[in-house]
């Protein structure tokens, strides 16, 4: 009998994205907020592992969250 193949695991509203950069062979994670004056920010941070952009991540989530980024 075939495996059935996985899906992806999704991500959150939030909680932003992680992907693979093939030229420079780095991670990329980036956040999206909307700011006080209602325009849309982004914000990338880069690593050489998916970790490393994980845990970036969750630190600028922190930021944001106390209003210094």
């Amino acid at each position: 009998m075939a495996q059935s193949a996985t899906k992806p695991r999704r991500r959150a509203n939030g909680e932003g994205s992680i992907y693979f950069i093939e030229g420079e062979g780095r991670w990329r994670g980036a956040l999206t907020w909307t700011d006080d004056d209602g325009r849309q920010r982004r914000r990338a941070v880069t690593g050489k592992t998916q970790a490393d952009v994980r845990r970036k991540l969750t630190g600028l989530r922190g930021e944001l969250d106390k209003g210094s980024a």
